[in-house]
């Protein structure tokens, strides 16, 4: 299995002062998931600067476990993102077992994919961590966010993600402390929409700021 682990840090006080927008860093080699086990001190470093992700080869899930719990561990307070990777697993029981092992090892949130492989956020990948994360609520009473990522291009599939989320999980998971898209491409289809509400028709490709 592959898998990367990202922290992040929303909002969090430093020294007593707030840091205003989330920080993020990586801890291990993104994104292909093939590099071994970190050392400590590289694992402190990266919390230092933002808690961060890292990628764990593909070992079993023994493996996977302890590397995900140390870097957990590095992390300290700060919440953790583990990168599953979907699209390298297999099969849609890899990625059930991929989820639990990153939530039993202490993720505060599991993510489909980087957006760098070859499948991304599909919406049966994404129900089965979804229902991953409801057994694993349902046994220890501790809820993981979710993010899907890659692949999101148009505001009606963010609307079906909402949808997806709020059908298996609830309205308490559609905040943005349990719910994130990850969607770098869908800002530019966003602002087209708002444009159609306002004016009634499309704007011209140079009419938008972020497109």
């Amino acid at each position: 299995m592959a898998a990367s682990r990202a922290g992040r840090v929303g909002n969090q006080e430093l020294d007593g002062e707030r840091t205003g927008p989330g920080i993020s860093s990586w801890m291990g080699s993104r994104a292909c998931g093939q590099s071994r086990l970190l050392g400590k001190s590289r694992l402190k470093g990266a919390r230092r600067s933002g808690p961060g992700d890292a990628v764990a080869a593909r070992d079993t899930g023994e493996d996977l476990y302890e590397e995900i719990r140390l870097c957990r561990a590095a992390c300290g307070e700060a919440h953790m993102k583990t990168i599953l990777a979907t699209g390298e697993l297999g099969s849609l029981a890899n990625v059930y077992k991929a989820s639990m092992i990153a939530m039993m090892a202490g993720s505060d949130f599991i993510k489909t994919s980087t957006g760098k492989e070859v499948e991304n956020a599909t919406f049966p990948v994404g129900i089965v961590m979804m229902r991953a994360i409801k057994e694993y609520y349902w046994q220890t009473g501790y809820k993981v966010g979710f993010k899907p990522a890659g692949g999101i291009r148009t505001a009606k599939e963010a609307i079906t993600w909402l949808m997806l989320v709020k059908e298996e999980l609830g309205v308490e998971w559609l905040t943005p402390e349990l719910f994130r898209l990850g969607a770098s491409s869908l800002l530019g289809d966003i602002e087209q929409q708002i444009f159609y509400h306002v004016t009634g028709t499309y704007a011209l490709q140079h009419e938008l700021a972020m497109a």
